[in-house]
């Protein structure tokens, strides 16, 4: 029987791979990874997404063309070339347009703010352009730079926090804007907030409503230089919270940690998970962590295109479900009460109603310590709510 299952799981993920436009992988090593290619699924309809993920992570760092439709439901569409920002959670091959939440955006000229603005009218005015030449990706990695501001902006992540490393060139400035009142398809915030806590730290909040119902993310942004000038205003509502912020340096890098429950949960997700300012070292231990995830199941082909497709659908397999529970256990219950997962991790994003049939089957031949986990999970679901989950995403 787990022969079966093992032969059925293998035959599904080659089967479920989404086109791409993108060129066939030359591949220079043995490591796996090598045959990952993240921008599979990024055109058509595949409604992935090619930003820096980790296995089962709790942040997916991600570029976001702001464009409302349903082919942008990952916020992303290999079609595009615009950048509005890159945010902090996204969802991989779904149906439905969510999340996109706190949306970083570096730009090298002068940010204002005019009355009675649309946040989506103030996102275009300053939003970069970029072509697929100038971007890369790879499991737990991801670049580009801006062709209309020359801003190299590169992605990274660890299991709670993601690591931003932005390159600004001379002659312009050196600012960041962090909008936390953007949103794309179904999303929309209805409570925010900003606050500059000191030269090196910002944190915030945005609660919403979208397919994730009472959605609260909490967020904690640490600066590799000090802040030299703020501003905090709000944009199409007051809502909307958006700001911005000045640095003296050519060179940024910040590191960001979320929590459903709170800002110092969010900081103390952050300072847990990525100490230090290493970003190659952050890339290779991001790498590293899908090489062994990869190495559970090994295939022979001399066929190197047959091999990306393998491992490019088992690479999304595995960026879904997502940590949910902060560091100290804790979580949002549905009622909006803190809740805590006592001995396990508690997971989010569970399109039962689909993955039942060969995902978690093959969950538990790859990821058997993972497995209780999510069973626990749903199970959570089922005492808070009278019924198991059939879509469950961020405790609606």
């Amino acid at each position: 029987m787990s022969k079966l299952i093992t032969l059925w799981s293998v035959f599904l993920l080659l089967m479920i791979t989404a086109c791409t436009s993108t060129s066939p992988k030359v591949v220079h090593s043995d490591r796996l990874t090598e045959f990952v290619d993240p921008f599979i699924g990024t055109a058509f309809h595949g409604h992935t997404y090619p930003g820096a993920a980790y296995p089962f992570g709790q942040i997916q760092l991600s570029p976001d063309n702001g464009t409302q439709g349903w082919d942008w439901c990952s916020g992303y569409h290999y079609s595009d070339s615009i950048l509005a920002g890159f945010s902090h959670l996204h969802l991989s091959g779904t149906g439905i347009g969510d999340l996109a939440d706190i949306s970083f955006l570096p730009v090298s000229t002068d940010v204002t703010f005019k009355k009675g603005e649309k946040n989506a009218d103030f996102v275009t005015r300053y939003s970069g352009k970029y072509s697929h030449d100038q971007e890369k990706a790879s499991p737990g990695f991801y670049s580009v730079t801006l062709k209309n501001s020359n801003i190299k902006a590169e992605l990274t992540v660890t299991e709670r926090a993601g690591l931003h490393r932005y390159t600004f060139p001379d002659g312009g400035e050196n600012n960041l804007i962090i909008n936390l009142g953007f949103a794309i398809n179904w999303d929309n915030p209805y409570k925010t907030s900003l606050k500059v806590v000191d030269s090196t730290l910002v944190t915030g909040s945005r609660l919403s409503n979208g397919w994730a119902k009472d959605q609260h993310v909490y967020f904690a942004a640490r600066f590799s230089a000090p802040i030299a000038k703020s501003m905090i205003d709000t944009v199409g509502g007051t809502a909307r919270a958006v700001g911005v912020l000045k640095f003296n340096q050519k060179n940024i890098m910040v590191k960001v940690g979320i929590s459903s429950v709170s800002a110092e949960n969010a900081l103390a997700n952050l300072d847990s998970s990525l100490n230090g300012w290493d970003f190659e070292a952050t890339v290779k231990a991001a790498s590293d962590a899908w090489e062994k995830e990869l190495s559970k199941i090994r295939i022979q082909s001399s066929d190197n295109d047959q091999k990306t497709i393998f491992y490019t659908s088992l690479y999304h397999a595995m960026v879904a479900p997502s940590l949910f529970s902060d560091s100290n256990g804790e979580f949002k219950g549905v009622n909006g009460d803190v809740q805590k997962a006592a001995g396990y991790n508690r997971y989010t994003i569970f399109s039962l109603w689909d993955t039942y049939r060969a995902l978690h089957p093959l969950f538990t031949l790859t990821q058997q310590s993972r497995v209780n986990d999510m069973v626990k999970s749903m199970l959570d679901h089922y005492r808070q709510t009278g019924l198991l989950p059939v879509w469950e995403l961020s405790r609606q």
